[in-house]
Order: structure tokens, then C-alpha cells, then sequence
């Protein structure tokens, strides 16, 4: 695989895209605190982006699925250059509307860019390896995660708001060039000019709704997803509370390592030993130790326990995601790659927005040690009742 130009280039794209991301992310809190007072107001200006992605996702799932994917890449990615754009004229012009402009065409370009990305990487690679280009995905990410939030403050108290913001169009410039190089054969893009005079069911975004349902597995793993995708929502929230716990400044910066670190060797354990396993017994084994996380940190005033516990979600979360990725994109029909990813980014950022307000509510409410408790039942019952269901079916996935 390391032979593929292809791959290659998708991977280098998507860490200097990646890094871009978090180095905006940086600079966005930091303009926000400059510029706007209201708490409330940062938050609007935060997940406008999201709103405006979940928004256009059914338009640009269906794009996908008719459109030359290369020629997507590219449109997502000036579309991130063009937002940073609109960055500059808001620092020189300390208008918060100019920033809400970045929001909006970063969070459209992000709808575009990650579903197509996911439709792209089964063109590109042999079915064998698709599981390791997956992996390398999400571990590419993760890696960018890590390192883009540790320069990005770094860069921040060295250098000025636009020099920050500058990194970022550079490294969005490095992946739109790189997509030029791209070369693959697109079999399954249909031309939208007979898309639209034949008015096919093809064009009608909702239509994956049936494929979904005609797959028990997918269906299952769509529900699945909701497990790990509440706790990522909520990662942040826990992670205050236990700090404020703890009294104890550091365990901040030491479980975001050790989450991120667990992430990446899970990566390699699984591209090791993942030969001739069943993979929905793995993802539902995933989802019971991240219910068993959830259940640990009620002694999170231990700072040891604490650590261990997302030691073990890290380690879960980074067998998850890329697995879980390589399921969908092996049960779901090529023709629908596009608005099937699109429609599980929307679901995923829904989740997400709805979990931060219920859990920051029952945070309040409760507390760290009840919610969290309720959270692992509540987890564990669900996967209980998908592992049965799956017994009494005797389905299973192979890796092959």
C-alpha cells in the first residue's frame, strides 16, 4: 500500500488539511475572546459551521454520488482557502460577521470534503487493505489532533493571529495542489444532465434510507455508532469536571496524551492481529469497554483510575472508528458511498450537539459521578440487546 500514489497523497492531504483545521480552531477561540464578551455569542459563532454542514449535508451526499469525487476534493479544498480568506479580512477588519463568514464556508467545505474522502479511499486501495488504509486514516487525524492543538497555542504565544491563520492557508494550499495528482477510475458516477431527465432515484438523497435498511449490519452499526459518539460529545465536559475533582491542573494535558497516544496503538495492534477475526464481535467488544470507561470514572478523584479509563477508551475508540469505517464502506453499495457518509457526518453532528446541552445540563443537575453512571448503564443495556440480537441472527463479519 505504500506503493500507492493514490493513497499516499490522500494521507499527506489529510494531515496538512488536519493541521489546518485545529491551527483555525486555535485561532477562532482566540478571536472570539478578543472580539466578543458574551459566552453565549462564542458558542453561536462556534457551531454555526456545524449547523451549516448539517444543513447542506443531503445536497452535497448526493452531489458526491454523481460528481467526479476528484473534482469535489478540489472544490472543498479552495473552499478552505477561501475561508481563510475571509480570516484575514475579519483580523484587520476585527468584525466578528467576516468570521462568521469563515464558519460557514469551513463548515460547508468540511460536509463536502470527509464524506467524499471516505468515498474515495475504497477506489483507491485493494479490498485487503482497506482496513489498514483506515486505520492510518484515523490515526493520521489523530495524530494531527495532537499536534495541531499543542502548535497551534505554541505558534499562537510566538507569533501574531494572522501569522496563525497564515499556517493554515499554506497547509490548505499544500493539500489543493496535492489533489491535482490524484488518479483513479470513477466506474459509479452517473451524469447528472440524465439524472435529472429521468428524474432516477439515484439523484434522491433519502434513498439511502432503504440501502441502510436492507443491511442488518449496517443498520445495527449505525445504531452502534451512538455509543462512542456520546462520549466523544461529551470528552470535554468530563474531562473540566474531573480537573475541578482533582484540583489538579496537569491531568488535563496528561489524559488528552494518553487518549491520543492509546489511539495510535491501537492502530497498530489491530493491523497486526485482525486477520480472520469477526469484526461486529470486535466493535460490540469496543462498546462494552467504553460502557466499562464510562462505569470506571466514578472514582475519577483518582487520578490513576482516571487515566486508565481513557487509557482504555483510547484504546477502544481507535479500534472502533477505522473498523467501523472499513463495515460501512464494504456493506454499503458504492453508488450510495457518498450520501451514506454524508447522512452519518449530519447523525454524528446532531449527536454531538444535542449530547454537549444534556450532558452539560445533567453535569449541573447531578454531577460528574451520577451522570456518568447513568451514562455506562445506559450503554452497556444497548449493546447487551445488539449482542443478543446478533446471537440469535448468527451474523457475523469477517476480515479478510
Amino acid at each position: 500500500m505504500w506503493k500507492n500514489k493514490n493513497i499516499l497523497i490522500l494521507l499527506s492531504g489529510q494531515l496538512v488539511s488536519e493541521l489546518g483545521i485545529w491551527f483555525g480552531l486555535i485561532g477562532n477561540l482566540e478571536f472570539l475572546q478578543r472580539n466578543v464578551s458574551s459566552h453565549f455569542l462564542q458558542a453561536i459563532f462556534l457551531v454555526v459551521g456545524g449547523i451549516v454542514g448539517v444543513l447542506i449535508g443531503p445536497y452535497a451526499g448526493k452531489m458526491i454520488d454523481i460528481i467526479k469525487k476528484k473534482k469535489l476534493l478540489i472544490v472543498a479544498s479552495l473552499g478552505r482557502i477561501i475561508a481563510v480568506s475571509f480570516m484575514f479580512v475579519a483580523i484587520f477588519t476585527d468584525s466578528v460577521w467576516w468570521m462568521l463568514a469563515y464558519s460557514i464556508c469551513i463548515g460547508s467545505a468540511a460536509s463536502l470534503y470527509t464524506p467524499t474522502l471516505q468515498s474515495v479511499i475504497p477506489l483507491v486501495v485493494h479490498e485487503k487493505e482497506l482496513t489498514k488504509a483506515n486505520i492510518l486514516n484515523f490515526n493520521i487525524t489523530t495524530v494531527a489532533r495532537i499536534f495541531g492543538t499543542m502548535l497551534g497555542g505554541i505558534l499562537l504565544v510566538s507569533m501574531s493571529l494572522f501569522s496563525l491563520y497564515l499556517m493554515a492557508f499554506i497547509a490548505y494550499s499544500i493539500l489543493f495542489v496535492l489533489i491535482f495528482f490524484l488518479c483513479f477510475e470513477e466506474n459509479n458516477v452517473t451524469k447528472i444532465s440524465i439524472i435529472k431527465k429521468n428524474k432516477n432515484k439515484s439523484a434522491d438523497f433519502w434513498a439511502i434510507i432503504p440501502e441502510i435498511r436492507k443491511s442488518a449490519v449496517v443498520k445495527t452499526l449505525v445504531i452502534v455508532t451512538l455509543i462512542p459518539t456520546t462520549l466523544i460529545a461529551s470528552f470535554n465536559l468530563i474531562i473540566i469536571e474531573i480537573s475541578k475533582i482533582q484540583q489538579d491542573p496537569l491531568i488535563k494535558g496528561l489524559i488528552y496524551a494518553i487518549e491520543g497516544i492509546t489511539v495510535i496503538l491501537a492502530g497498530f495492534f489491530i493491523r497486526k492481529n485482525l486477520v480472520s477475526r469477526d469484526i461486529m464481535k470486535i466493535l460490540i467488544g469496543c462498546c462494552f469497554l467504553i460502557g466499562f470507561t464510562q462505569l470506571s470514572l466514578y472514582f475519577a478523584d483518582n487520578k490513576w483510575i482516571a487515566l486508565v479509563a481513557f487509557a482504555l477508551f483510547g484504546l477502544a475508540l481507535g479500534t472502533f472508528l477505522p473498523l467501523s469505517s472499513t463495515v460501512f464502506q464494504k456493506h454499503v453499495t458504492k453508488d450510495f458511498h457518498g450520501r451514506f457518509f454524508s447522512l452519518k457526518s449530519m447523525l454524528e453532528r446532531i449527536i454531538i450537539q444535542i449530547s454537549i446541552l444534556v450532558i452539560g445540563l445533567l453535569l449541573d443537575v447531578f454531577g460528574l459521578k451520577p451522570m456518568i453512571v447513568g451514562m455506562g448503564i445506559v450503554s452497556i443495556s444497548i449493546i447487551l440487546v445488539i449482542f443478543f440480537a446478533f446471537r440469535v441472527s448468527n451474523l457475523s463479519i469477517e476480515e479478510k
